[in-house]
């Protein structure tokens, strides 16, 4: 017994000592990481004190920036499917309202039935976490898909408003430019030249100036980058827009019409390429992405803005539909590169480009938002056919299908999406607002194509995330789930 407390007494010293080196070696581990740590800082400082640009620019400024070349196939994939979201969407829709009519109906005649039996079944569990969930996610492909839209209609809303001034048939009143080049880039014809052939062809030549300027509102923080600038004849203006803008001989009595986004009223100062005019009049229109739009007369803005710049284009009134008679004309005549266009081929010039530059990114978006969306939906329904396996074992063994179990389930995640098309509304509204406000010459509308695309593309996702539900219920064991029970 001695020999046994002898032998604690000498062992006792030896576990302080082993655990005196483990803390030292603990302090000096400690210490030399706060070294290590003091010198990446230190080091730290000196590089961002000294001028290395050559490390600015790696770190910042080069990364790692894949390069894959670009794909037009995939460019207009993107393009077809942000457009059949928007075309189908609302078909689509209507197609599940009628559905889940007719679901509820039959609940409603057969409260006894089989499938008010199932419903009763897959709903014992609350589904407002998803429904809320879904809706949200539906807000945000609902706000994404009109971005696209939004963006090329309302660029052509200038050429639009010029037609309608000039009392030009959209499809049939030729349009005679310098070349065929996007709405308002520079282009410029022989008007003099242009207006001989027309009138001898029996038409009324009406020339104009379309142009990318500036415009600010001098009392405002922010402005739009760019000004859509329409000019056509004094005479036009006052008979389509009831405001006379005649020819003036000091260019500080230049006058405007405006964008009403700009923030001016009638009787205000704006500057127009840096130049001061009275505004005369506003107009509803949002001329696409951080624009705001400005029509004037054609004899102020050759006179004040452009002079010297010889005219963009010319209508031809009382030609309609001789756009390949009067090309042929002008090519031979004037210019082999002029071009006699109709205001909607050359308004669809510029659908097809902001198309292009918009709608791919915007896809992504949608795409993006889908992809994290049916991944938490389909935890969801992983999740809740974990903690149902049993109910649904009990069903099996009551002779119940699992063809029938899936598809109560498919019915009831359908419905999920159904129902929250609702309250996406509410996300799709805030979301618009926030678009809408963000920039000028942006109008983005929650509207049945919108809300269609948004239900379509979540009814697509739901469908494909069903999948994995499905077999988890194929893999479940009768057995093995009421031996676990018991």
């Amino acid at each position: 017994m001695s020999k046994a407390v002898i032998s604690t007494e000498k062992r006792a010293p030896k576990v302080e000592a082993n655990s005196t080196q483990s803390r030292n070696n603990e302090k000096h581990r400690f210490s030399r990481t706060a070294k290590i740590m003091a010198g990446v800082a230190i080091a730290g400082g000196v590089l961002a004190g000294a001028n290395t640009h050559q490390a600015h620019d790696f770190f910042n400024d080069t990364g790692f920036t894949p390069t894959p070349s670009v794909s037009s196939a995939g460019t207009e994939a993107l393009i077809t499917a942000t457009d059949d979201l928007r075309d189908y969407g609302p078909s689509v829709l209507a197609l599940g309202l009628v559905g889940g009519g007719a679901l509820w109906l039959n609940r409603r005649r057969n409260p006894d039935g089989q499938l008010a039996a199932m419903h009763d079944i897959t709903h014992q569990t609350s589904r407002r976490g998803r429904r809320l969930f879904t809706a949200g996610v539906m807000g945000l492909v609902v706000g994404a898909s009109g971005l696209g839209f939004a963006a090329s209609e309302g660029a052509n809303e200038p050429i639009k408003g010029m037609a309608e001034m000039m009392g030009a048939d959209m499809n049939n009143t030729p349009l005679i430019m310098g070349s065929e080049v996007l709405p308002l880039n520079t282009t410029t014809i022989d008007y003099a030249a242009v207006s001989d052939i027309i009138i001898k062809d029996g038409g009324t030549p009406v020339p104009f100036i379309a142009a990318l300027g500036d415009i600010k509102n001098p009392d405002a923080k922010s402005n739009p980058s760019s000004a859509p600038i329409i000019a056509v004849p004094n005479a036009v203006i006052e008979k389509s827009l009831g405001v006379s803008m005649p020819a003036i001989e000091n260019c500080d009595d230049m006058s405007i019409i405006v964008g009403d986004q700009l923030g001016v009223k009638v009787g205000n100062k704006a500057l127009i390429n840096d130049r001061s005019a009275t505004v005369v009049g506003t107009v509803n229109q949002k001329p696409g992405l951080d624009r705001v739009g400005v029509i004037s007369s054609l004899e102020q803005v050759e006179k004040c803005l452009y002079p010297g710049l010889p005219i963009s284009g010319a209508l031809a009134l009382g030609l309609d539909g001789k756009q390949a008679e009067l090309q042929a004309q002008v090519r031979e005549q004037i210019s082999p590169v002029y071009k006699a266009d109709s205001f909607a081929g050359f308004e669809q010039r510029y659908k097809d480009f902001w198309d292009h530059s918009v709608k791919p990114p915007q896809m992504i978006l949608i795409l993006s938002s889908l992809a994290l969306g049916s991944s938490a939906i389909a935890g969801m329904q992983t999740s809740e056919i974990l903690m149902r396996r049993k109910n649904i074992g009990m069903l099996l063994s009551q002779g119940v299908d699992k063809k029938q179990i899936k598809r109560s389930y498919n019915i009831a995640a359908h419905k999920d999406t159904l129902v929250a098309t609702g309250p996406s509304l509410a996300a799709a509204a805030v979301l618009a607002e926030v678009y809408n406000s963000s920039q000028f010459g942006i109008a983005e509308a929650v509207n049945v194509s919108a809300v269609g695309a948004g239900y379509f593309a979540l009814a697509l996702s739901t469908a494909a995330t069903s999948v994995f539900r499905n077999r988890m219920i194929d893999k479940i064991d009768r057995a093995a789930e009421l031996r676990s029970g018991v």
